[in-house]
């Protein structure tokens, strides 16, 4: 993307919009803020199910642009995403009359292709270390489940709604995010997701791979223009104003969350809502659909038994034999399974009476497959390895706030010491009351497709206008404990406090 396009685009952003009133929502209801323990715990509670899904549908391809236009009035800009040349359909170049490919016509159609992906390879850095820090950091926490239920994450998608959480900050509270995410400076920090962007955006009409971030603010308060300017150029991501806890700003956020992750999450989505004192919520989306190299074929797939941990179960298996490199680890073994034109699925089998949990505690285990494939402590060889795995479908629904909590993200949970200067001056007590990870995976014969999206929503400490009442129970008082469905537990009076 030229900078001379992103800034037109970021001019468009309406000054009346973004300034919108000199004043705060004059009437907010009265606010009860309670303890990091509670929120945490409420959070929980709200947000922490998992939800059941059908198979996986067919989403719609974007256009031949990339850019998934969403049409909505609470649109202050929209970001301009990378481009790609688009892999040439052969049946365009079969001869009707014959039913040969014209090859030569093909290979020309498929030349800005071909430049376009072998380009992306070549100015892809390597692996940076600093997010093999951030996965090590994240993963145990997040996948590591007490139920045995299915854990699924996308680390990330949750990378970069941490690293937009990092520019409307600042002080402590941006320290200790760029800490979990590995970066010394928002400097490297832009470098890093510049680097991610262009290695993933694909929508080259072979591989779908598409990132997308959105910030949603309440239109009666007056952001800082400058860093809605960063948040478009550094992190491509898409603003929208309105009034919180309106039906029409939380459809609006809704519809853009499943637009951008193909409606694979929509019972997630569903559950999303802002609250009337939302000040700001950030929202990042991936939607990842790939084609094996070499598809599995569905004459083969046959049924077998799978050893939950809650019992056995019979699922379809699918089978390929093909020469492979073998992995073999502490505690784990692992082959690769290539996509077409893009990145690789691994296949992880813990050793018998090992868990998953400690093999992604095995730092063996992301370094193989994310810097090293042979890393020191994993030895591999060629073997002709005969491939079953169960076609799946599994989907998570996390609750982000104690995995934030326990890695060192403290201060934006507490209105009393987080500073969002950056994003606006008008409110000095802004907190994150919530942050939620929702991720879905499938994989079939034909190839994988997968989704996931975080939100971060902040919101005002307490109400800015509330009158003082002095309640003091210095004289003979009543109380009273009712339950669950307001039946009277106990009731009683207290004449002396200490008999």
């Amino acid at each position: 993307m030229k900078p001379d396009n992103l800034m037109d685009a970021i001019g468009a952003i309406d000054n009346e919009m973004t300034a919108a009133a000199d004043q705060y929502r004059k009437k907010r209801p009265f606010k009860l803020i309670i303890s990091l323990a509670s929120v945490a715990a409420c959070a929980l509670l709200v947000f922490g199910s998992i939800f059941l899904f059908s198979h996986r549908t067919q989403p719609d391809i974007p256009p031949s642009d990339g850019n998934i236009l969403f049409d909505s009035p609470l649109a202050i800009t929209q970001a301009v995403y990378p481009t790609r040349a688009q892999y040439p359909d052969i049946n365009d170049y079969i001869d009707p009359e014959t039913g040969y490919l014209d090859d030569a016509r093909y290979q020309k159609a498929l030349e800005p292709w071909s430049s376009d992906y072998h380009r992306r390879l070549s100015d892809s850095p390597p692996q940076n270390t600093n997010l093999n820090h951030f996965y090590s950091t994240v993963l145990p926490p997040l996948l590591t489940s007490s139920n045995n239920e299915n854990r699924v994450c996308s680390p990330l998608n949750l990378y970069l709604a941490l690293s937009m959480l990092s520019e409307v900050t600042e002080g402590e509270s941006r320290r200790q995010i760029l800490d979990v995410l590995g970066e010394s400076s928002l400097h490297t920090l832009c470098q890093t997701v510049s680097n991610v962007w262009h290695a993933n955006y694909i929508f080259d009409g072979h591989t779908t791979s598409l990132l997308s971030n959105s910030i949603w603010l309440d239109d009666a308060i007056k952001y800082d223009r400058t860093t809605l300017e960063k948040l478009a150029s550094h992190y491509y991501t898409s603003s929208f104003a309105g009034e919180p806890g309106s039906d029409e700003m939380d459809t609006a956020l809704r519809d853009w969350i499943n637009t951008h992750t193909g409606d694979l999450l929509t019972k997630e989505a569903a559950g999303l809502s802002l609250d009337p004192d939302t000040v700001m919520a950030l929202v990042s989306c991936i939607y990842f659909q790939a084609s094996w190299e070499d598809a599995f074929s569905p004459k083969v797939t046959s049924e077998a038994v799978f050893h939950t941990p809650n019992g056995d179960i019979t699922c379809d298996f699918m089978h390929q034999t093909n020469i492979k490199t073998f992995f073999d680890g502490e505690n784990f073994s692992a082959v690769s399974h290539a996509l077409a034109y893009t990145g690789n699925m691994w296949l992880i089998l813990p050793d018998e009476g090992v868990s998953p949990a400690q093999v992604i505690r095995n730092p063996k285990l992301l370094t193989m497959f994310t810097t090293d494939h042979t890393a020191k402590g994993v030895s591999s060889q060629k073997l002709l390895v005969n491939l079953s795995v169960p076609k799946f479908d599994v989907s998570s629904d996390i609750d982000l706030i104690d995995t934030l909590l326990s890695l060192g993200i403290t201060d934006v949970f507490d209105y009393t010491v987080s500073d969002f200067s950056p994003l606006t001056q008008d409110i000095e007590e802004i907190y994150l009351s919530q942050a939620r990870h929702a991720a879905r995976v499938s994989i079939d014969e034909e190839g994988c497709t997968a989704a996931a999206y975080t939100t971060l929503i902040a919101e005002a400490g307490g109400a800015l206008v509330a009158d003082e009442i002095d309640f003091v129970l210095n004289r003979p008082f009543l109380f009273a404990i009712t339950g669950s469905d307001n039946s009277l537990l106990f009731i009683g009076t207290v004449n002396t406090p200490l008999e």
